[in-house]
C-alpha cells in the first residue's frame, strides 16, 4: 500500500489517499491491450459529484450537482455486491429498460464496450450473434458479440435493435445478485454522465462536442 504526499485531479487535491501498489500497467497492456498507469476506484470520490463528458473527453469534480429538470430527471444509485456476501459497492441503477423491461444494470466505466448483458437473468432476451464484430473482454473471459432484438434504455439514451452488445456466457461470472447487465462507456460515448456520489444518483444528458 502507498500513501502519496500529494494526489490531485487537476487542480482539486485528493487528500488521505492509499493506494494499492501492483504492476497493473503492465497486466493491463498484456490482458486488455490497454495503456494505463493505474485506475481511480469510486472511494476516491466518496462525498464528490464527478462529471464524464465523453463527447467532450472531459472529467469535472463538481461543486454541486446539476439543476434537475422535467427533461433532465436523475436515477437513484443503488449499491450492490456482484457476488452475494461481497461488499455493496457497484454503482446499480434499476431503470434500464430492455424491451420496455426494467433490469438492475451495473455502471462500469472500467469497461469500453455499450453493454454486457446476462441473458439467462433476463427472461426471453436471445441476441442475435454478430460474426461480423470483434469479441470484448470483460472479467476474465472473452465475449462473443451479438445484436440487439430489442431497444435498452436509460432516460433519454438507448441502444436500437441491431446495435452491439455482449452476451456473456457463464465463464464470464455472471452476477449472484439483482445486476442483469453492465452498461460501458461505449453506451455514454456521446453523454455527459454526473455521478453524485454523496446523494447516490446519477444524471445522464445528451454531450456536446466541444474540444
Amino acid at each position: 500500500m502507498v500513501r502519496p504526499a500529494r494526489a490531485r485531479i487537476g487542480p482539486e487535491p485528493l487528500p488521505d489517499l492509499v493506494f494499492a501498489a501492483s504492476p497493473l500497467s503492465r497486466t493491463l497492456a498484456d490482458t486488455d491491450g490497454i495503456t494505463c498507469d493505474g485506475t481511480l476506484g469510486y472511494g476516491v470520490f466518496k462525498g464528490r459529484v464527478v462529471q464524464i463528458d465523453y463527447a467532450a473527453h472531459k472529467l469535472r469534480l463538481l461543486d454541486s450537482f446539476p439543476a434537475v429538470t422535467a427533461a433532465a430527471a436523475p436515477l437513484a444509485i443503488h449499491r450492490l455486491p456482484y457476488q452475494k456476501g461481497g461488499p455493496p459497492t457497484l454503482v446499480t441503477v434499476d431503470r434500464l429498460l430492455i424491451g420496455g423491461r426494467a433490469v438492475v444494470a451495473q455502471v462500469d466505466t472500467f469497461f469500453a464496450g455499450s453493454l454486457v448483458l446476462f441473458p439467462a437473468k433476463v427472461a426471453g432476451v436471445v441476441p442475435t450473434a454478430a460474426k461480423d464484430a470483434p469479441p470484448a473482454a470483460f472479467a476474465g473471459a472473452q465475449l462473443p458479440a451479438a445484436r440487439l432484438k430489442e431497444t435498452v434504455t436509460l432516460g433519454g439514451i438507448s441502444l436500437r435493435p441491431g446495435e452491439t452488445l455482449y452476451a456473456a456466457r457463464k465463464e464470464a461470472r455472471a452476477p449472484e445478485t439483482e445486476i442483469a447487465a453492465v452498461l460501458g462507456n461505449a453506451f455514454f460515448h456521446q453523454c455527459v454522465v454526473t455521478l453524485d456520489f454523496q446523494g447516490d444518483r446519477l444524471l445522464v444528458t445528451p454531450g456536446r462536442d466541444d474540444r
